[in-house]
């Protein structure tokens, strides 16, 4: 509502305005504080200026009352949390899930190889993580994502080995409606588009088709796609990260993969060493594994007896740290009762640790019970010689009693006759 008093004063009519010493000094003032009618309101002040002279003033009431901006504060902070909320759950399922702290192990190899990725996460050039599989090159994959400037990006992961080589050239670069039989309406981003502003992760990359490779080589030279069956250009701001348990050098004198990708790929390699190569980290990786299954199988178990983490550092491990906690979780999930894994507990490809173990502890006893034989029966023949064959100065001779020399005797087959017979 407007209105207007003509004749009077603007502090007659508004006390404590201050509009006269805004003509006066021609300085605006925006969202100041003043006292109106025993409210505290939000007001502007702006100077009129024409043929650069001050002609007149306006005021503006913004809040009637300072308690309306409080409120509008407080529905502006609500608002930025569940922005805040749904940025952090839309990072959670699109960004990297693990850091370099989920990364377990104190053992020398480890620390060099978590240095190596730390520093790597911190440029954009393309990546090359090598190890067998189970050693963990997918959680070093999202600890370099997470440690970059692409952090707030998506993780975008694309199983090469997983998708048939007829849909990987669609899922890698999406399609346009109508590109072919059965085509979403619409169309579809593919995979690499959906990773732009962050990290594309390749998984076992070795085992992409040779057309594939080809397409591979051309993005990572361009850095630029078109859908299929598209016309248009897209760029691609990604890094990319590429993994796989196969050896790409011999793959690439073989011919099964290309020269040229691999030396694109492999500009930054990172190699996870097995888990054979770092047992020292079993315990502790045993600890944080079995937190895991507790609570993922709501039982509690948090040791694991001398006895059968002797067991576990004497295996091998081909399936790495997977194995391992494929090992733990069989070992939870049998056990009876009790907090602590015991040998028993164990998979049956681990008795073939404990049989030899179990071989030897039999062999040994079965020499002891051979010298003993053989020490006793010496022993009697030799008390015989001493007495002139008197069986009952023998066993004197012995410190044995008679009934039971006699037994000794039959057990050894030494001329043995009743104790009446033969004195």
């Amino acid at each position: 509502m407007q209105f207007m008093i003509e004749g009077k004063k603007v502090t007659e009519v508004i006390p404590n305005t201050q509009l006269h010493e805004v003509i006066e000094n021609g300085k605006g003032e925006m969202n100041v504080i003043q006292k109106m009618n025993g409210n505290n309101c939000i007001v502007s002040r702006i100077p009129i200026v024409k043929n650069d002279e001050i002609i007149c003033a306006v005021g503006h009431v913004v809040f009637k009352d300072i308690k309306d901006l409080k409120r509008l504060a407080n529905e502006i902070s609500h608002l930025q949390h569940e922005l805040e909320y749904y940025k952090e759950r839309l990072r959670k399922t699109l960004g990297g899930k693990y850091t370099f702290g989920d990364i377990i192990g104190e053992t020398k190899k480890i620390e060099e190889v978590k240095h190596i990725a730390q520093r790597t996460a911190k440029g954009s050039s393309t990546v090359l993580i090598l190890g067998e599989s189970g050693t963990g090159k997918e959680l070093f994959a999202h600890a370099i994502h997470n440690g970059s400037s692409r952090c707030q990006g998506p993780f975008i992961k694309v199983n090469c080995a997983a998708i048939p080589e007829n849909l990987l050239e669609s899922e890698l670069f999406g399609y346009e409606e109508g590109a072919f039989s059965g085509a979403r309406k619409g169309g579809k981003p593919g995979k690499m588009e959906l990773a732009n502003g962050g990290t594309l992760f390749l998984d076992e990359v070795g085992d992409m088709p040779l057309g594939m490779q080809v397409k591979l080589l051309r993005v990572l030279q361009e850095w630029e796609i078109e859908r299929i069956g598209g016309t248009k250009t897209i760029k691609l701001d990604i890094r990319v990260i590429t993994a796989t348990n196969k050896d790409l050098e011999a793959l690439t004198a073989s011919g099964h993969f290309r020269q040229d990708l691999y030396y694109r790929l492999n500009i930054v390699s990172i190699q996870i060493p097995p888990l054979r190569d770092h047992k020292e980290d079993i315990p502790l990786l045993c600890e944080v594994l079995l937190r895991k299954i507790s609570l993922k199988l709501e039982r509690f178990v948090d040791c694991i007896s001398p006895e059968a983490m002797k067991v576990l550092k004497a295996y091998s491990w081909p399936g790495n740290i997977r194995e391992l906690e494929n090992i733990l979780e069989r070992s939870v999930n049998i056990m009876e009762e009790g907090i602590c894994i015991l040998p028993e507990h164990l998979a049956p490809i681990m008795r073939k640790i404990l049989k030899p173990q179990h071989v030897e502890k039999e062999s040994t006893r079965a020499e002891l019970v051979e010298i003993r034989y053989e020490a006793e029966k010496n022993a009697i023949l030799k008390a015989l010689e001493d007495t002139g064959g008197n069986k009952s100065k023998a066993a004197l001779l012995l410190h044995v009693n008679r009934s039971v020399f006699y037994e000794k005797l039959k057990k050894y087959g030494i001329g043995y006759n009743s104790p009446g017979k033969n004195r």
